[in-house]
């Protein structure tokens, strides 16, 4: 018998390094990086995740040089309007976007709106993507939409408890503001494979002992 995983959030690090590793300009390490996310998230929802949170960008990553964040935006444009559309043909889900509006480009940030709002009534399944992510903000939109009702876990744009929390890229093991409080009780898993090397094997491998953990600890 194991555990119940529900949720479980991934930070796809390392995909410069990788890209350096291999040969291959950023470009394509972000695009390839855009197809196996949605390729993770179709075997979690198959594995019986019932959600998944990607982290593509935070705030602070707004901070790089205009040319690096071009290929992040081109990256997550294909993801909405290549990826996302595929993964719908498989699994029914809600689509959350958390991050401030306004920091994308607005293709991109127009495609995911009409995406979500398509999505709004799903509940099989639900896929957050944090795209320019801050969790201070995060909480302050909260708590101004509480008006005057005790904060809760609930109001937050991402507002279920992770219980996985799977770190590419080895080395360095910041959580890097991901999620911070839906993260309190969380495994959290580093792996030394950069993203765009991590397999379905690994992933269930990394699923498998979660669970057994999460047995041993009676969630």
């Amino acid at each position: 018998m194991t555990g119940n995983i529900r949720h479980v959030g991934i930070i796809p690090d390392g995909n410069r390094r990788w890209a350096r590793r291999v040969g291959v300009d950023y470009a394509t390490a972000y695009r390839l990086a855009a197809r196996n996310v949605i390729g993770f998230a179709e075997y979690l929802f198959e594995a019986g995740v019932s959600a998944t949170s990607i982290y593509c960008l935070s705030k602070q990553n707004l901070e790089r040089p205009s040319q690096e964040l071009e290929v992040v935006f081109e990256a997550a444009r294909e993801l909405a309007v290549t990826h996302l559309p595929r993964l719908r043909a498989k699994h029914r889900f809600r689509l959350v976007v958390a991050g401030v509006p306004g920091r994308v480009p607005v293709e991109v940030e127009r495609t995911l709106t009409e995406f979500v709002a398509e999505t709004a009534n799903e509940n099989d399944h639900r896929l957050y993507i944090l795209l320019g992510y801050d969790p201070v903000e995060e909480v302050a939109a909260a708590v101004r939409g509480a008006e005057g009702r005790p904060f809760a876990l609930g109001q937050l744009s991402v507002p279920e408890a992770v219980d996985l929390v799977i770190r590419t890229g080895g080395g360095s093991t910041p959580l890097s503001n991901f999620l911070p409080l839906q993260c309190g009780y969380a495994q959290v898993h580093v792996l030394d494979d950069y993203f765009n090397d991590l397999t379905i094997e690994s992933l269930r491998s990394v699923l498998a002992k979660a669970r057994t953990e999460a047995f041993a600890l009676g969630r």
